[in-house]
């Protein structure tokens, strides 16, 4: 992310936004925190105040080997972000990073809060969903190289 910027294009191809970049969440993770400050002002337009992986609910009373974790929390001048990250084999699994994100965000009464769905496999359904139900959702596909915003159909 060394001249990092963002664009806004048209795609009409979805099928090449696909990559095998990383080969686990965790380093698709990683990769974002080592450059969060930059991943900040150029992808989400705004200045970072804290960031946090693996943030705990802690309201959230669970019986299980492991509590619920957003992925990324990130503290911002403007907003307040909960960060969801795919690295998918398959493009369902982004489906299910939509009730991720929405069960994670009502539990926050926060009115800075926005809802971010990073994916290394993009899905054209997914992003339609979040369309056709006006979800306040940041759908963005991310490889090491290129960040793809969606934002809608033309």
């Amino acid at each position: 992310m060394e001249e990092y910027r963002s664009e806004k294009i048209i795609i009409n191809d979805y099928s090449f936004l696909k990559n095998t970049d990383f080969k686990k969440e965790k380093d698709l993770k990683e990769f974002i925190m080592f450059n969060i400050d930059k991943f900040v002002k150029v992808q989400l337009e705004d200045k970072l105040i804290n960031a946090y992986d693996e943030y705990q609910i802690i309201d959230q009373v669970y019986f299980g080997p492991r509590n619920r974790r957003i992925d990324i929390y990130l503290e911002c001048k403007k907003h307040n972000y909960i960060i969801e990250l795919k690295n998918p084999k398959y493009k369902s699994e982004n489906t299910k990073a939509l009730g991720q994100l929405l069960n994670y965000a009502r539990q926050f009464s926060d009115s800075k809060k926005k809802m971010v769905l990073i994916t290394t496999f993009f899905d054209i359904e997914t992003a339609k969903t979040i369309e056709y139900y006006k979800l306040p959702i940041k759908y963005i596909y991310f490889s090491k190289n290129v960040t793809l915003e969606y934002g809608g159909q033309r």
